[in-house]
């Protein structure tokens, strides 16, 4: 039964990472968290003995939030430029594109950062529109 919750834990951590952006930088959160209470747990270890039982949860929660992580870190980005008529709605678009990849945590890891060539797009479709409306 134990076995199922956990399984269950972990594909709802990955499904939500995998929907929500910025879910990782909680996870990290929660992982910083669960590391402060670890050693806490060692510290009041020193001085008496304590089951090591209570490190398991802890444990738990950082391995399902690596899992949710790794995950996050394999979504698909949005489309960096939109082309449409408006002009408005193009640089509208690509404000909004250019905020949400600065909230991903995959454009800060050079691995899997497309985060450049993104960027050059959104700036080029920006010239375009501006030299565009000069003439």
């Amino acid at each position: 039964m134990m076995r199922l919750i956990i399984g269950a834990l972990i594909l709802l951590t990955a499904f939500l990472s995998y929907k929500i952006s910025s879910s990782e930088f909680f996870l990290i959160a929660l992982i910083f968290l669960a590391l402060l209470f670890l050693v806490l747990i060692g510290i009041i270890r020193s001085f008496r003995r304590i089951n090591f039982k209570y490190a398991e949860i802890p444990l738990l929660v950082i391995c399902i939030s690596l899992v949710g992580i790794l995950v996050s870190l394999l979504r698909p980005y949005n489309e960096p430029v939109k082309s449409s008529a408006d002009a408005g709605e193009n640089l509208e678009y690509a404000y909004k594109t250019d905020q949400e990849d600065r909230r991903q945590l995959r454009s800060y890891v050079d691995f899997f950062s497309e985060l450049k060539d993104r960027d050059r797009r959104r700036l080029q479709q920006v010239k375009k529109i501006l030299s565009g409306n000069k003439d």
